[in-house]
């Protein structure tokens, strides 16, 4: 089947208007003649797309098929388009272009989204304002509260909170302190104060060290054992 009556065929099958059209399929045809490769037809009918790949010497059963196929086809407009396709031809690579529009026209989901939540920062905490208030003490009573102190020898936030408070609560006549009490003792002792005293005395409350109650805060016996019994720490080779 030479190249002529291939394009006759395509031109009687789509029944094409343009002449433009009829020209542009013999010339691709005549190519696909002389370099001996297969044919490829694509028919575009409305929304219906026909595509069709074979030898020149099959064409003709195939276009008799497809002459049929169009007659149960609602009526359209038909198109053709045409390639020819080379046996050891590599396949068509993709222009970079071509790459960036695909990726952009891509809908981003859900899950492409960064999650805000991960990234938002937590709010900073307020600072805890604390003074330094009058604890009537006299001068020896200071030098005596700092021997006491350094005796204990506290480490750690806990033990010097609780060793602070086990001394102010026996030489103050009362079981209740105040927060402000208790930084003005660390001063008095020379101590650094907590950054944040009121979680230092929540833990020691979770400990069972002391009690909250409206009034402020009160050493619980196991608070005032652990001062009394335990401190100084003992090194571990000492019995």
């Amino acid at each position: 089947m030479n190249a002529a009556v291939v394009v006759d065929r395509i031109t009687q099958v789509v029944n094409l208007s343009e002449g433009v059209q009829a020209k542009e399929a013999r010339r691709i045809m005549e190519e696909s003649a002389q370099n001996g490769s297969n044919v490829r037809v694509h028919l575009i009918l409305g929304k219906v797309e026909v595509e069709i790949e074979s030898p020149q010497e099959s064409l003709e059963m195939v276009f008799d098929r497809v002459a049929k196929l169009i007659e149960v086809l609602p009526d359209s407009a038909p198109s053709v388009e045409r390639t020819v396709e080379q046996p050891d031809s590599e396949p068509p690579q993709m222009e970079p272009a071509t790459r960036v529009n695909s990726a952009a026209a891509s809908p981003v989901t859900r899950a492409d989204e960064p999650d805000q939540r991960k990234h938002k920062s937590l709010p900073a905490r307020k600072p805890e304002h604390l003074y330094t208030v009058d604890l009537g003490l006299s001068p020896e009573q200071r030098e005596s509260f700092r021997e006491f102190y350094k005796q204990k020898a506290p480490d750690g936030q806990n033990d010097q909170v609780l060793t602070v408070m086990r001394w102010l609560t026996k030489n103050l006549g009362s079981p209740h302190l105040s927060r402000d009490q208790i930084f003005t003792g660390l001063r008095t002792v020379d101590e650094k104060a907590p950054k944040r005293l009121g979680s230092v005395l929540s833990n020691l409350h979770v400990l069972g060290f002391i009690l909250i109650d409206k009034d402020g805060y009160v050493m619980h016996h196991t608070g005032e054992d652990h001062v009394d019994k335990n401190l100084p720490a003992k090194d571990e080779g000492t019995k």
